[in-house]
């Protein structure tokens, strides 16, 4: 038996996709055993915005919103180390820092 031909795309004008069901099958397969699903509610502009960006950069949906997911999470992890690094410095409160503003001619 002939395997069947899917298509997909977001817009006529963008390259369409061909793939047989049986591709599908194993890459789905193989994305469920490493992958969690979870419900995200995106507005609408957003997420035409992801589809055109997915067809492309060749990239699934999914894969643009773990990369930007894993891009958030190494900053707050940047943060914290920064915050680790000045947590031993002096504190100021709000009357010395503007004071020390005014001195240093800024304000």
């Amino acid at each position: 038996m002939k395997a069947k031909n899917i298509t997909f795309g977001v817009k006529a004008e963008h390259k369409q996709k061909h793939l047989d069901v049986k591709t599908l099958q194993r890459y789905y397969s193989h994305m469920a055993t490493q992958l969690k699903r979870a419900t995200v509610y995106i507005r609408p502009e957003i997420h035409q915005a992801i589809k055109l960006k997915s067809v492309v950069t060749n990239q699934s949906i999914s894969d643009i919103v773990n990369d930007a997911l894993i891009a958030t999470l190494s900053e707050d992890e940047e943060d914290l180390a920064a915050f680790v690094e000045t947590a031993s410095d002096p504190l100021m409160t709000y009357e010395e820092l503007l004071a020390r503003l005014k001195s240093d001619g800024k304000i």
